[in-house]
């Protein structure tokens, strides 16, 4: 990258040229929703970036500080960003290494395309797990379902579990703190925040989508996801204990998936790192990929094996 055009640079978040790099964002085939300027503003305000002069290649930088000192950190609801645009394993290392040293710690999730066995051993790298499925026809994307989710999904249908979209996004966010904040202490209020934030400006209200599986007028589970040209993501889901046993987020599920068939788009899991989760989504038959989980310390010896970024 030795032209004018392609030299990389640090910029803050408000030198950034809004409408170029959320046009290179969305057409870039390793773009994903989390990069676009509306969903970083509410996920972690004050993101900087680096970038070529041409917004050809572009990497969000979110950002924290504790203890007086600077770190990147991964926003618990954006899965994955990194590196985009049209890379090389050249790129990839230039950009790594121009992450600034004013970050003393590095602790995020680079996006699939990321990943190569050609990146620099400067630097610390953790293989992580994602599923996608590709939503091609719906019955050809059913008939990959296994035994299990057509067991459940037949029960639930038995069971006549009514399935409402369209819900209020802080009714989905509210349903998940109370059934599930106990096993995800990680995850702060101003997280969820965010969260709301990005699903209730108005880029977010184009590309959110919500449902609720109840019976008899209780709640039995629920789903959040976002969605845009290319991927449809899932975000925040879950289901109570009734609803597990009768196949309510099996249905969800299923329905989300049902609803985005025959356009073109892949539907990505998100999370699937966790066996429990992974065995959940893998009843879909989607396909197995990896993207990287960066680590670069350069915390003074006395706390660098302290984690700040939780």
């Amino acid at each position: 990258m030795n032209s004018e055009n392609n030299r990389i640079q640090f910029v803050a978040r408000k030198d950034i040229d809004e409408g170029r790099w959320n046009a290179r964002v969305e057409s870039a085939a390793n773009g994903l929703i989390y990069a676009n300027t509306n969903m970083l503003d509410a996920f972690s305000p004050g993101w900087s970036a680096l970038l070529t002069s041409d917004y050809k290649v572009v990497m969000p930088l979110t950002s924290r500080k504790k203890f007086g000192f600077t770190y990147l950190y991964q926003p618990p609801f954006a899965a994955s960003l990194g590196i985009i645009g049209d890379l090389s394993d050249k790129t990839i290392n230039e950009f790594l290494f121009a992450i600034p040293s004013l970050f003393k710690l590095v602790d995020i999730q680079l996006n699939e395309t990321n990943l190569s066995d050609q990146l620099s051993p400067n630097f610390a790298f953790r293989k992580r797990r994602n599923l996608l499925l590709k939503l091609d026809d719906y019955s050809q994307v059913a008939s990959g379902y296994k035994r299990l989710a057509n067991r459940m999904l037949a029960k639930a249908k038995e069971l006549k579990i009514e399935i409402k979209d369209e819900v209020p996004a802080e009714d989905i966010i509210e349903f998940y703190r109370r059934h599930y904040s106990g096993s995800h202490q990680e995850i702060k209020s101003p997280d969820y925040l965010g969260l709301l934030n990005a699903c209730n400006n108005p880029f977010g209200k184009m590309h959110t989508v919500t449902y609720q599986a109840s019976s008899g007028g209780k709640i039995l589970a629920s789903y959040l996801l976002f969605k845009d040209e290319k991927f449809v993501y899932s975000i925040l889901g879950g289901s109570i204990k009734e609803g597990k046993e009768s196949g309510a987020f099996y249905l969800l599920t299923d329905r989300a998936i049902r609803d985005n068939c025959g356009q073109n788009k892949i539907f990505r899991f998100e999370g699937s790192d966790d066996e429990g989760i992974a065995f959940f989504d893998s009843q879909f038959g989607p396909a197995e990929i990896n993207y990287p989980h960066l680590i670069i310390n350069r915390l003074p010896w006395p706390l660098r094996w302290f984690k700040l970024a939780k």
